[in-house]
């Protein structure tokens, strides 16, 4: 039986996206996001190189002309060719650009609403 340990409810987004770790960048495709981490799609020899626990930048391309957001994450799984990525940091122009997407893209406005108010706390 699995216990599901996420705090913030994952929406189904695709989206051309990129892992850097040690000057080399491996490019993917996002799977899914929340607003504390993602999950991403990968070449499988990828992840062969970057394990769980370490700390790479994260780059999401939301559409054809808008500047991606941008990341430090945690790697927190890999299996075959995914990855799933916490957010550690990200500057507060991406916070913003963040929560407007998933305010778009949720199919749960109250469990959104909860969520923020969550982060918040957790930040003052």
């Amino acid at each position: 039986m699995s216990v599901e340990k996420r705090r913030f409810h994952r929406i189904n987004f695709t989206a051309r996206c990129e892992l850097r770790h040690n000057k080399q960048v491996y490019p993917g495709q996002l799977q899914n996001i929340s607003l504390n981490g993602a999950l991403a799609n990968f070449q499988e020899s990828t992840l062969s190189f970057i394990k769980t626990g370490e700390r790479c930048f994260f780059a999401i391309y939301p559409g054809t002309d808008e500047s991606p957001l941008q990341f430090m994450v945690e790697i927190m799984h890999t299996s075959f060719s995914f990855g799933g990525m916490k957010f550690i940091a990200m500057d507060a122009e991406t916070r913003t650009r963040l929560i407007e997407l998933i305010e778009i893209l949720t199919s749960e406005p109250d469990k959104l609403r909860t969520e923020l108010a969550q982060m918040e706390r957790e930040y003052e």
